[in-house]
């Protein structure tokens, strides 16, 4: 929802900056770090009892998500030529499309 939203973005812009200044040699630790955070935040809101703890969850879930589009933005602008990198960018973003289509 709304809050998942703004935590989500906010975070995001922390996390980046944060990524800025600190040099780029530990992305793909953080990258790392984000999944699984975003992994055990998305397995312990499935036996969530309370609406409490859902919504704590879903805020861990939501910063771990944000580290993780910008670093591999990052790393993916690294791997390939500039010629190749729109391409490359394209299929990353088409992976959100694909799994929503595979959800349903």
């Amino acid at each position: 929802g709304p809050l998942f939203t703004l935590v989500n973005s906010v975070s995001g812009v922390l996390i980046t900056s944060f990524g800025d200044k600190n040099g780029s040699a530990n992305r793909v630790f953080r990258v790392a770090v984000g999944l699984t955070m975003w992994s055990l935040a998305t397995f312990a809101t499935g036996l969530s009892r309370t609406i409490f703890s859902v919504v704590i969850l879903r805020i861990i879930s939501a910063i771990a998500m944000a580290s993780c589009n910008p670093y591999c933005t990052s790393i993916i602008a690294d791997l390939f030529v500039e010629e190749r990198r729109g391409l490359a960018l394209g299929v990353y973003a088409l992976g959100v499309y694909l799994g929503y289509g595979l959800a349903l």
